[in-house]
């Protein structure tokens, strides 16, 4: 009977130290989960910001790698009538073309990664990125949607005695809602990409139109 009841005693110790383990637990999640909550919005606004970069450089290099639009096939030379170079424009078919390419090659990918799964790991209150995997972490969920504005650069800059060099650049300015269950942000960024250049040398330079143009 004395083995019984101290048998007994000992199981009594044994729950009641893991009802207090337990305890302890649960109350350091509650408390984990508040800490980082206000921490969430920042954590899905870099996130959804990552994602999207990503999808941009991934639609801008396929589309070029493709060998599908090259300098000549944003550009148009301009002669006089004795064949001197008068003025180099950009093609305004193929211009809208690519935007439109483009456009629609990101809302694909945009579609195709738009619902994220993630977690938020204490380190992140830090703010050392190297901490940022440490710790208890709060599970997070939110959908991305967005819209991209797409307009290029055209310029012509002097690169030395009797020789110009023409950029033509991509700028896409997005505009990105992230959404999870109680928290919506939207935020704008913009992305720059060479797509085209060439150095332009000899006497015909002084017949091109210089400046910035914008389309």
């Amino acid at each position: 009977m004395i083995y019984i009841k101290r048998r007994r005693k000992r199981i009594k110790k044994w729950l009641s130290l893991i009802f207090i383990i337990t305890a302890i637990m649960i109350s350091w999640l509650i408390l984990s989960a508040k800490i980082l909550e206000p921490y969430k919005e920042k954590f899905i606004e870099n996130k959804s910001m990552t994602i999207v970069e990503r999808i941009i450089n991934e639609s801008i290099a396929e589309m070029m790698e493709s060998g599908k639009y090259i300098y000549e096939t944003f550009t148009k030379y301009n002669y006089s009538e004795n064949h001197k170079m008068q003025s180099i424009s950009l093609d305004t078919t193929q211009i809208n073309k690519f935007k439109n390419d483009i456009n629609n090659k990101i809302q694909i990918k945009l579609q195709d990664n738009s619902l994220v799964s993630d977690n938020i790991p204490f380190g992140y209150l830090s703010g050392i990125s190297r901490l940022f995997g440490i710790g208890q972490k709060l599970p997070v969920k939110f959908q991305i949607t967005g819209k991209f504005n797409l307009n290029f650069e055209s310029t012509f800059d002097t690169a030395g005695s009797n020789m110009t060099v023409h950029n033509i650049r991509l700028i896409i300015e997005s505009n990105i809602i992230s959404t999870s269950s109680n928290v919506s942000r939207s935020f704008k960024f913009t992305n720059d990409f060479e797509v085209a250049q060439t150095a332009i040398i000899g006497d015909e330079i002084q017949h091109i139109i210089g400046g910035t143009t914008m389309f």
